[in-house]
């Protein structure tokens, strides 16, 4: 057997899909079988981990027995494709919805696991992504010739992520990091940004999960999306400030390309 070959072979028999290696495994005390059963107990065990990271809530909204079970599903259906397992577990909140016992039971199951993702995916954004050196501080917006203040561009978080959802996910997990989840509206419609911030205490990274009102989101999306000042409709220039405060806006830039018509 060529070497890709027992590498797809090894591969299959990690997920129980192929039994081909066996005869070519030498047994002694314990069978091929059993051999290949200690790598797949150690595949999925570190599987199960990863997405357990990723989906917190989801483990804290239905409990370890129940994750784990839908871990090996989701295991199963998608494996890893690459190497590094640093960014596995996308398409969890299908995998969720692929049990309606589930889905009846806590039916904003799927959309906190899609909530989720975004927060993962704006980690992982964050730790890929290589920091561009042409944003000023926003300390140095007062030096901004008043003619130039349509050709202003707000720098966001990097890799920050936006999310939409039904249900008051970002609501839930702050009381599940908090410890309180009693007397929560889940059915309240929330929508927002994920990004990585710095704890000024601890001096570390965190996981920022943030919902905005409607007006805040649009500011930030056409923020996001690279408009300047003079492009976008002064309505939603009012919750400039509030973006500010809560560190969704962090720098700034001249677009010397900018456009300058507002809806």
């Amino acid at each position: 057997m060529r070497l890709a070959e027992l590498q797809r072979q090894f591969a299959l028999s990690l997920l129980g899909k192929s039994h081909s290696l066996i005869e070519h495994i030498e047994s002694s005390i314990f069978s091929g079988d059993e051999r290949l059963q200690i790598y797949r107990n150690n595949f999925n065990s570190s599987l199960i981990d990863v997405l357990a990271m990723t989906y917190p809530m989801i483990l804290a909204l239905i409990g370890e027995h129940c994750f784990h079970h839908l871990a090996r599903v989701h295991i199963q259906r998608n494996p890893p494709t690459q190497g590094s397992v640093d960014c596995y577990g996308e398409h969890f909140d299908v995998t969720l919805t692929s049990f309606p016992e589930l889905t009846k039971a806590v039916p904003y199951a799927p959309d906190v696991a899609r909530f989720e993702w975004q927060i993962d995916k704006a980690r992982q954004a964050h730790d890929y992504t290589q920091p561009s050196s042409s944003w000023r501080p926003l300390a140095q917006l007062s030096s901004v010739p008043v003619s130039d203040h349509d050709k202003v561009c707000f720098q966001l978080p990097l890799g920050a992520q936006f999310w939409v959802s039904e249900y008051a996910v970002a609501t839930l997990r702050e009381g599940i990091l908090s410890g309180r989840v009693d007397n929560i509206d889940f059915n309240q419609a929330e929508s927002g940004i994920a990004f990585v911030d710095t704890d000024p205490i601890a001096q570390k990274h965190v996981l920022v999960a943030t919902a905005l009102s409607s007006i805040e989101y649009q500011l930030a999306d056409s923020l996001h999306q690279g408009l300047s000042i003079g492009a976008i409709a002064e309505p939603l220039l009012t919750s400039l400030e509030s973006l500010i405060q809560q560190r969704i806006v962090l720098g700034f830039r001249l677009n010397s390309h900018s456009l300058s018509n507002k809806e």
